[in-house]
């Protein structure tokens, strides 16, 4: 079985249970599904563009989990004047919360996340994001400040082609003393990507994913790097991703990595609900609620 776990950056995989790690990957990645479409549920956008209004914001997003035996959460979003993500607050569990604050530099660009699971507590990891001269996100490093002294826990370096385009992952983890390396190549089809090379530490191809989109655009007009930590796949985020399939290296389809996605649209065209079936059996249904001006 693979999972996306693997490389999807959430640090707080020490904290959590192997299902409680799962939850959590699915709500981000779910977080920033917010589009348009008609009046009813359907599995086939229709052939124009479509895109939620600028002006709604979403305030919360209720994540059930299918045949899955994970915990359903619950989460909510503060943002600033200029309608950029500054607080997260994601409850797992009766008993678990985690608290993300957002900070971005000068440019607007994304500077440091920071993570505690005491509302108002110290903070227990921070991650900082690093640009180069093109304004594309090169670096990020996460350090858990709750050790001492502060430990390293994970380093992701990106690779770019002369279009700006990411075409290479590099991921250190060290929650360990060996610390595990994971790579994602990418590759693009009409500057939208379409193929993920997942590779391991010795730089074999160990999974492939090929990826489909719907026409609903992705409306959230925050900064690439940290709609790259959240979503993960789909550079450059413009449309949601309507189909993923994951080959294992011998072109096997993983069914716990493939997923088709189902929409639901409130009349006045934003998203209420966004699904994902996966092949095996198993499914996330999220459901939106906005603030709109």
């Amino acid at each position: 079985m693979l999972y996306s776990d693997l490389y999807c950056g959430i640090y707080v995989f020490i904290k959590l249970s192997t299902k409680m790690k799962r939850s959590l990957h699915y709500f981000l990645l779910s977080m920033l599904v917010i589009m348009c479409a008609c009046t009813k549920e359907r599995d086939t956008p229709e052939p124009e563009e479509i895109g939620a209004g600028a002006k709604c914001i979403v305030t919360e997003i209720r994540t059930e989990h299918i045949n899955s035996g994970i915990n359903n959460s619950l989460s909510k979003f503060e943002y600033d004047e200029q309608k950029r993500l500054i607080a997260l607050t994601e409850f797992l569990a009766q008993d678990y919360t985690a608290y993300y604050t957002f900070k971005y530099n000068s440019n607007g660009k994304l500077e440091q996340r920071e993570l505690t699971f005491t509302e108002g507590g110290a903070t227990e990891y921070y991650t900082n994001y690093n640009y180069n001269i093109a304004g594309n996100m090169i670096k990020s490093e996460t350090f858990s400040k709750g050790s001492s002294p502060e430990r390293l826990q994970e380093r992701v370096l990106y690779t770019y082609n002369s279009e700006n385009l990411p075409i290479q992952e590099r991921r250190f983890n060290y929650y360990s003393n060996t610390p595990l390396t994971f790579h994602r190549n990418f590759h693009y089809t009409n500057g939208l990507m379409t193929k993920v090379e997942l590779v391991d530490a010795n730089e074999v191809m160990y999974a492939e994913e090929f990826i489909s989109y719907s026409n609903h655009q992705i409306p959230y007009n925050g900064d690439d790097a940290y709609k790259k930590t959240i979503i993960g796949v789909g550079y450059p985020f413009k449309y949601f991703i309507s189909n993923l399939i994951q080959n294992d290296k011998n072109g096997n389809v993983q069914q716990s990595g493939s997923y088709t996605g189902h929409f639901t649209i409130m009349p006045d065209g934003k998203l209420a609900t966004f699904t994902r079936s996966y092949q095996d059996g198993k499914g996330i249904s999220s459901h939106y609620t906005y603030k709109c001006e």
